[in-house]
Order: C-alpha cells, then structure tokens, then sequence
C-alpha cells in the first residue's frame, strides 16, 4: 500500500513539476492548454517560475546535539537503519554509551539521506514517532523551510536522478560519500506559493497515511517482539474456542 500511495505521490509530482501539466486556473492542464512558457538553464519552464536547488527549499543539518543538551536516552537511527523511504529500526542507548555519530535532531517533516554510498538509497521522511529521533551524522538532514514544501523536499531529494548524481559524486575507495552540501545543490523549478501549497493539499494525505502505515506496522512490531518470547516459553498461552 505504501509503495503504491509514494508512486501515486512521484507521479502526480512529475506530471506537475516536469511535464508542467499542474491545474491552471480555470483547472485545465497548464502546459497543453497553451499555458506561457519561458527559457530557462533547466529548459521551458512555466512563466513566473524559476530555477534554484533544493537549498532554496530546505534547511542542511539544521539541529544537533551538544554536550550540554544532550538526552539521557538517544533514540538513534543510523544509515543501516533506513532504507528505501523506511525507517527499519530505531535503537536505543543512552547518552554515554550512544555512538559519536549519534548527534543529528530529527523532526517530523524532515526528509534525511545517507551521504555514504549514495546508492544504496539510506533515505527516509520522518513522521511522528512519538519520540525524539536521533540521527547520525552520516544523514544529510533536509527541514523544509515551510511545513507546505515537505513532499517537494522528499521527492526531488530522492528521486532516481538525484541518486544517480550523488552515486557518480561519491569520493572515496572504502566509503565512497559526498559531502552534505552536494545532496542540496540539485538544480530544480521553484514553483509560485500557490502551486506550492495546491500540491501539498493534493499530495500531502498521501504521505500522510503512508506516515501512518508506517507507525501502525511499528507498533504491531514492537508488540510482536514482546509478546513471541512469551509464547515460545509457554509464559502465555493463546485461547481459542
């Protein structure tokens, strides 16, 4: 379900931000209905828009931890841990046996990316996870700079061309990475605030329910993993008619 909700997302943004067939304001598809268009270094582009990065959209690495405010209990996740849109695990320490890397702040609505081995898409968006997520260092942190931008965020942060740029960018024999700065230099339209905020009206519930999906399958997860030991050991018992 949750492939399926993204994809609808990744299409609908193509068919808006690529095609430039977003709704005009008689609700017709702008470009084929004779919609202005301009040049620009990206090519046509709708007229009263224009090209920037990601940068203009987003806020880098904008919360760490310092040793003065860090929490006792670090809810950590780290590249291993995310994967493909999915945060897999969350692991706990607490402040003094927490990895070094564990120092990134976390926000419902950030979208973070892996900047070791790009292409092993290390990526996801942050929901609510009625904690205070800790990431490493090893993420490219990205806030959008209004709550509006954060599907436009995730998707142009990790889209197959994205990935691809970061994957022929990545320095190194043993851990090929870039620096987190490179993830934000993807060039991309920068959209009027109304076309902003019509595909987040449109797109949002998508990622919304995809957000909850997700915590739903946590909760079962974690119920699972508490409850099979107990059912193994005979500690408990099911009960049927």
């Amino acid at each position: 379900m949750n492939q399926t909700l993204e994809g609808i997302g990744r299409a609908i943004f193509k068919h808006w931000f690529m095609d430039f067939e977003f709704p005009d304001e008689q609700g017709r598809p702008y470009k084929s209905s004779g919609g202005e268009m301009v040049d620009s270094e990206l090519g046509e582009i709708p007229k009263g828009w224009d090209v920037g990065t990601l940068n203009d959209l987003c806020k880098l690495n904008a919360n760490s931890w310092k040793t003065n405010n860090i929490p006792q209990e670090i809810h950590y996740v780290d590249l291993a841990n995310a994967k493909n849109g999915n945060i897999e695990e969350i692991q706990l320490f607490n402040a003094k046996s927490a990895p070094s890397r564990a120092k990134r702040i976390l926000s419902q609505g950030d979208t973070i990316f892996g900047t070791v081995r790009p292409a092993n898409r290390s990526f996801a968006l942050v929901g609510d996870h009625n904690l205070q997520l800790t990431g490493s260092t090893g993420f490219a942190v990205l806030s959008p700079k209004n709550s509006e931008l954060r599907e436009i965020v995730y998707l142009i942060t990790t889209s197959d061309q994205n990935v691809e740029r970061l994957t022929c960018l990545a320095d190194g024999a043993a851990y090929p990475a870039v620096n987190p700065s490179v993830v934000v230099d993807e060039i991309c339209v920068l959209p009027p605030q109304n076309i902003i905020e019509n595909f987040h009206d449109e797109v949002g519930p998508l990622f919304d329910k995809v957000l909850l999906n997700k915590n739903n399958e946590s909760i079962l997860s974690q119920i699972r993993d508490s409850l099979l030991p107990q059912l193994i050991s005979g500690k408990i018992r099911l009960m049927g008619n």
